[in-house]
């Protein structure tokens, strides 16, 4: 599977940009990975929203490959580690340093295949608490689906205790505090326009260009104290304006019903609500 050279030849330099963002120094063993091929017999199914996030992480964060290598048998098949190949050939990835691949060779057929289980099975419980302290909502989103369940029950607890002892539910004040800020400091689109200008030059079907662009608005970055303070200086035409965008939020019945609040269990029953639905 390593790349072969002539005796007493150097082993060339692999530039980041010929080899999806992976360099390589001249002299360093790598593996080419036209030689590894994927286990048809894969347990695990690819779910292309998180293959891509995947492929995404490949592109940063490839080095974790050194501490958690693809395991590999002698004929060039993957048992463990065969959605990062995959997300690595689809990078445009043709060598890594041989570190990232490990060759199976002193084990069963019986201890390969605990082995596919064991690296893809996760482990332990997660503590809510500890884990959003230190990563953001967005971060552990862009990860995968893996951390929707425990965003939502982490964000539904820290509402609850809001509402433990009252099924009262009163709206924000929305009180002058200071100036008002402009519309420059509401919110950050740097990230975005430069996304859309990136569509906008490329050699792509139109329909497609305006769906990215679309889309590119993902990343802008709301800042909601300020917004918080120039709703309060705005009329009121503008003020409601900015309440059905829900960039602020002052009638809780409203942005239940267009999906801006999800409401647990716990805090329906105390509201005295069945299903989401307003009781009468």
């Amino acid at each position: 599977m390593r790349k072969k050279t002539k005796a007493g030849s150097a082993l060339p330099e692999v530039k980041a940009g010929e080899n999806g963002g992976i360099a390589i120094a001249e002299g360093v063993a790598r593996v080419d990975l036209s030689t590894l091929r994927e286990n048809p017999n894969n347990p695990q199914k690819v779910v292309e929203s998180e293959f891509e996030c995947l492929r995404d992480s490949m592109r940063r964060l490839h080095r974790f490959l050194k501490d958690r290598p693809m395991l590999v048998e002698a004929d060039g098949m993957v048992k463990c580690g065969n959605k990062r190949l995959r997300a690595l050939k689809a990078n445009g990835v043709r060598f890594v340093p041989a570190e990232y691949v490990r060759i199976f060779s002193d084990y069963t057929p019986e201890e390969v295949a605990e082995f596919i289980l064991q690296d893809n099975l996760h482990r332990g419980v997660w503590d809510a608490e500890k884990l959003l302290a230190q990563y953001d909502a967005d971060t552990l989103r862009a990860l995968g689906s893996e951390f929707d369940d425990l965003i939502a029950e982490f964000a539904a607890k820290g509402a609850e205790s809001d509402f433990e002892y009252s099924s009262k539910i009163e709206a924000p004040q929305y009180n002058i505090t200071g100036e008002n800020p402009s519309l420059d400091e509401l919110c950050d689109t740097e990230k975005a326009d430069e996304l859309a200008k990136e569509v906008e030059a490329a050699d792509i079907p139109k329909d497609v260009k305006r769906f990215l662009k679309v889309a590119a608005m993902r990343h802008v970055v709301f800042d909601f104290r300020n917004i918080a303070e120039y709703y309060a200086h705005a009329d009121a035409k503008v003020q409601r304006l900015m309440e059905k965008s829900a960039l602020v939020i002052i009638d809780f019945e409203d942005a239940i019903r267009n999906g801006f609040v999800i409401v647990s269990e716990k805090m329906a029953a105390l509201r005295g609500m069945e299903g989401g639905d307003d009781a009468e």
